[in-house]
C-alpha cells in the first residue's frame, strides 16, 4: 500500500547510512530518475551526481547544516533525469541520531513537482504577455467583481490596480453620457454566465471620457460552471471614427485571445492539439456524432522504436520525428477530423467517416505516405514507423472508452511486429502479459 501510495503522489524517501555510505532508494525515487526498481544500485556518488550541477553546492551546504545543526530541511531542487531531462523535485528530510545524539544517518522524501513548475513557467510566460500588451485585461468573479488587471487597465483609467481590485468595473467607470442599452446588455450577459463583445463611452479617474472595446468571455470549471469571467478592453478612442483602424485593432486582440486559448490547448512541438485540447474537442464531436447518429473512430498512435531514434541520433532529431509525424497526420487528415499529440511519442486521430472500412482505409494511406517518406537528416534518411490501434465509438459511449480501446489495440499492433494498423473488431488471442512486454520495449 505504501509503494502505491508514493507511485500516485510522485513521492519517495530514500536514507542514507553515513557510517556505511549505503544508500537506499524507494521504488519511486528509481522512477522520479528514470529508472524501474532496483534497475541499478545507486551508492553516494551516483546520488549527488544525479542533482544538476548548479544546483549541487546548494544541495551540499544544506545537508552540511543538517549534519552540523541537526536540523531538517526543506527546499526545491532538480534532477537530471534518465533520458537527459530536467526533472523538478521538492525536497524534504531530517537527520537520525544515534543513543549518543550524533548523527549517523540521513532520511529524505522527493515529490516530483515537474509539471506543476513547468505550468508555472508557462503562467509565467503568459503573464509577460498579458503584462506587455497594452489592452486593459481584467478577470472578474461570477457577479463581475474585480478579482485581477494587469497594467494596461489601469492606464487605460487612471486608477491604480489596488483601488480596481474588489470593485465592479462599471460603478467606478460610466458616467452620465454611457448607454443605458450597452451597460444592460453587458450585465445581462454576466448573469447569464454568457459572452460579450461591444463598445462602451467610460470614464477615467479625471472625469475623462473615452471609449473602449470589450470582449469578455466566461471561465468555467471542470463541470461547466461559470466561476468568474475574462475581459480584453481596447481604448478606441482615437480611432473610432476610422474604420480601417478599428478593423486591425479587432484583428489584434482576437489574436491575442487566440494565443491565450492556443496556449491551453496546443502541443507547442507538434503544432498539434494536447491531451487536454483533444478530450474538449472530442467531447464536442461526440455531440455532435450522437445528435446526427454518425459513427466516430478513435484510432492511437505510437512512434515505433522511439527511444532508438532518440539513442542513435540524439533528441534534437528525436523532436524532428515527432515533427515529422505530426505534420504528415496534418496532411493526411480532413478539416473536421481531430489530431492530437497525446504522450511523449502518442498521437491520436478522431475520424468522421461513415464506416469501419473507409476508417481503415484513411490510417492505411496515413501508414503507405508515412512509410513512403523517410525523416532527411543532414542528407541521411530516418526511418520513422508507427503502430496504430482503431476503435470505433459505440452508441453513447464515451471518448475515454474508446480511446482505451484504441490503445488496446495498439498493443496489439506493436505485439504484432510494429508499423502496422490493428483495429478493435480483429480478433487476436489473450495474451495481456507478453503484449505488455512487447510494448514497454518501444
Amino acid at each position: 500500500m505504501l509503494l502505491a501510495a508514493e507511485r500516485l503522489a510522485g513521492l519517495g524517501h530514500w536514507r542514507l547510512d553515513l557510517l556505511s555510505d549505503d544508500l537506499f532508494w524507494s521504488d519511486e525515487i528509481f522512477r522520479i530518475h528514470g529508472y524501474e526498481p532496483n534497475e541499478i544500485i545507486p551508492d553516494l556518488e551516483f546520488g549527488i551526481n544525479a542533482y544538476h550541477p548548479e544546483d549541487r553546492d546548494k544541495v551540499s551546504a544544506v545537508v552540511e547544516r543538517a549534519i552540523s545543526e541537526q536540523v531538517g530541511w526543506t527546499f526545491q531542487v532538480r534532477l537530471i533525469h534518465r533520458d537527459g531531462g530536467i526533472r523538478h523535485v521538492r525536497a524534504k528530510g531530517e537527520v537520525e541520531t544515534d543513543a549518543a545524539g550524533h548523527v549517523v544517518a540521513l532520511f529524505g522524501v522527493f515529490q516530483d513537482c515537474t509539471v506543476e513548475v513547468e505550468e508555472r513557467i508557462r503562467l509565467e510566460q503568459l503573464n509577460d504577455i498579458v503584462e506587455s500588451t497594452h489592452e486593459g485585461v481584467v478577470v472578474t468573479d461570477a457577479v463581475g467583481v474585480t478579482q485581477w488587471c494587469n497594467e494596461g487597465f489601469a492606464k487605460i483609467t487612471g486608477y491604480s490596480r489596488e483601488e480596481l481590485i474588489g470593485r465592479k468595473p462599471g460603478d467606478l467607470l460610466q458616467g452620465p453620457a454611457t448607454s443605458l442599452d450597452a451597460v444592460s446588455e453587458l450585465r445581462e450577459a454576466i448573469q447569464r454566465g454568457q459572452s460579450f463583445t461591444g463598445e462602451l463611452l467610460n470614464y477615467d479617474k479625471a472625469g475623462r471620457a473615452y471609449w473602449v472595446r470589450i470582449s469578455m468571455r466566461p471561465i468555467t470549471d471542470e463541470g461547466g460552471e461559470v466561476t468568474g469571467f475574462h475581459a480584453i478592453e481596447s481604448d478606441i478612442t482615437a480611432s473610432r471614427q476610422i474604420t480601417e483602424d478599428l478593423r486591425c485593432e479587432v484583428k489584434r486582440r482576437e489574436a491575442l485571445e487566440n494565443r491565450l486559448r492556443r496556449l491551453a490547448t496546443e502541443d507547442p512541438l507538434s503544432g498539434l492539439l494536447n491531451r487536454r485540447g483533444f478530450f474538449e474537442r472530442a467531447e464536442a464531436e461526440r455531440e455532435r456524432a450522437r445528435r446526427q447518429c454518425s459513427p466516430l473512430h478513435a484510432a492511437v498512435l505510437d512512434i515505433d522504436y522511439f527511444k532508438k531514434i532518440n539513442d542513435q541520433y540524439g533528441h534534437d532529431v528525436g523532436d524532428q520525428a515527432i515533427r515529422h509525424v505530426s505534420g504528415l497526420m496534418k496532411l493526411c487528415s480532413r478539416e473536421y477530423d481531430l489530431t492530437a499529440r497525446i504522450g511523449g511519442e502518442e498521437f491520436a486521430f478522431l475520424l468522421q467517416v461513415g464506416s469501419e472500412s473507409q476508417a481503415e482505409a484513411f490510417l492505411q494511406r496515413f501508414l503507405a505516405k508515412l512509410r513512403s517518406a523517410p525523416l532527411m537528416v543532414d542528407d541521411v534518411a530516418v526511418d520513422v514507423r508507427c503502430s496504430v490501434g482503431m476503435a470505433v465509438m459505440s452508441p453513447g459511449g464515451s471518448i475515454r472508452d474508446v480511446m482505451t480501446r484504441a490503445d488496446r489495440a495498439l498493443y496489439e499492433a506493436k505485439r504484432r511486429g510494429r508499423d502496422r494498423l490493428v483495429a478493435e473488431w480483429q480478433k487476436w488471442p489473450s495474451a495481456n502479459d507478453s503484449i505488455a512486454r512487447t510494448f514497454q520495449a518501444s
